[in-house]
């Protein structure tokens, strides 16, 4: 998966922006409806006194490393996210990476290694759909952008149904 692909997905991982932004095609006719839902939501969290602070969190960055993993996303995730985490006073480095690697099932199949597209992952439930099934990995009560926790977004993810082969570890799980 291409750098600006991983970084949608961490950044939606993260829950600063609504499910299934990360993944859904530019031209869907869907985006129109999603652009929508993300401004009244930014409204609604700015009324809220919601800042960026209480959704970005050592947590919620540990989460996106998980998925990020997961999903084999880009190895320039691996300068981002600590680079991120630094600005914001959290623990979050390439020794993260590298325990996390080992605990984390890939289960994720998009180019460029594979003939598949972030389309297909978005086909597939979209972002979403691969921490339905590393959820046991993930903090599932952290503040999201979106008015569900995390594990609400996460439960309706299993419905979903993925393309054969764009998340090989679900279909053999």
């Amino acid at each position: 998966m291409g750098t600006a692909n991983t970084m949608a997905c961490m950044v939606e991982t993260i829950g600063l922006s609504l499910p299934r932004c990360a993944t859904m095609p530019a031209l869907d006719h869907a985006r129109e409806s999603l652009c929508r839902r993300s401004g009244q939501r930014i409204v609604q969290l700015v009324r809220d006194g919601v800042q960026f602070r209480h959704i970005l969190t050592e947590s919620s960055l540990k989460n996106a490393v998980r998925v990020c993993l997961a999903i084999d996303g880009s190895t320039n995730a691996t300068l981002h996210l600590p680079a991120v985490a630094s600005e914001n006073g959290a623990a979050v480095t390439l020794a993260t990476f590298d325990w996390m690697s080992r605990q984390t099932p890939k289960i994720g199949n998009s180019r460029p290694a594979s003939r598949l597209s972030v389309v297909d992952l978005h086909e597939a439930g979209g972002r979403p759909r691969p921490p339905a099934v590393t959820g046991g990995f993930l903090a599932l009560y952290s503040q999201l952008a979106q008015q569900a926790n995390r594990g609400a977004v996460l439960s309706a993810a299993h419905a979903a149904h993925p393309r054969e082969g764009c998340l090989p570890g679900i279909l053999n799980g």
